[in-house]
């Protein structure tokens, strides 16, 4: 009786293939259907986004490789590196050259994660107060004074594709606006009646994610009214005239005596 052979059976060479091609497929599912959050959703907000040249500007991203280092700078200069936290944050300042006019670039670059963002340089200082929210997709700068119900959001955005459909939502408001053929909008938002505090915005697009949060603040108090003014003083009266007032009073002429 011929022994019976030991160990487990050997696999066919089209067994072992199927394997290995359907492994490498599934790899590869995982990867486009989970992109790094990192390169997806890098964000940065700069601020101020305009003023006089010298001013130091802060920058904060969200979204960047975790714990990686990320080199932020002015193009064409060396630029300086901070390493993200954890979650994929930083914060970093830069100052913007005493000489510059015009728009300024600022890069901040982490792995394949890279956002641009522009400073305006003008003779003074910007009023209103000018932030800018930028992405790999596009830039959104926000103008406003202080948000209280009824002002004005101004909102303006640069560098998007062209003819793109955006979505914006906040406080409860939501609109659509279309990139021009250079890949530019403007908008404007009338701050609804909310109670005071720090609100989600979204601006959203195929491709485009941008959010942040704004603070709505209370409106100032109405002046008081203004004290009624008091009566005036009553003068004080001559003796003389006194005297007169009560002659008459009881029907005598007091500059003659009657004969």
């Amino acid at each position: 009786m011929p022994a019976r052979k030991r160990g487990r059976r050997a696999k066919s060479p089209d067994v072992r293939l199927r394997t290995v091609v359907l492994s490498g497929l599934t790899g590869l599912a995982g990867l486009m259907l989970a992109p790094a959050a990192g390169i997806a959703d890098s964000q940065v907000r700069l601020g101020p986004a305009a003023g006089s040249p010298g001013t130091a500007v802060a920058l904060d991203g969200t979204g960047f490789p975790a714990s990686r280092p990320v080199r932020v700078g002015l193009a064409g200069h060396r630029a300086r590196l901070v390493r993200a936290s954890r979650t994929g944050t930083y914060h970093a300042r830069v100052t913007v050259p005493a000489r510059r006019r015009g728009w300024v670039t600022i890069v901040s670059r982490s792995g394949g994660a890279r956002v641009v963002s522009s400073y305006f340089a003008t003779g003074a200082a910007a009023t209103p107060l000018v932030v800018e929210f930028a992405s790999r997709h596009g830039r959104l700068r926000v103008a406003s004074q202080e948000l209280v119900p009824g002002a004005t959001l101004r909102l303006r955005g640069i560098g998007f594709a062209q003819r793109q459909r955006l979505r914006i939502a906040w406080v409860g408001v939501r609109s659509a606006v279309t990139s021009d053929r250079r890949g530019r909008f403007g908008a404007a938002i009338i701050v609804p009646s909310v109670a005071p505090g720090s609100w989600p915005f979204r601006l959203v697009g195929r491709g485009v994610k941008i959010a942040f949060r704004l603070d709505v603040h209370a409106p100032a108090p109405a002046p008081a009214p203004a004290p009624a003014p008091a009566p005036p003083a009553a003068s004080a009266a001559a003796p003389g005239a006194a005297r007169c007032g009560r002659a008459l009073a009881h029907g005598r002429d007091v500059g003659h005596r009657h004969v």
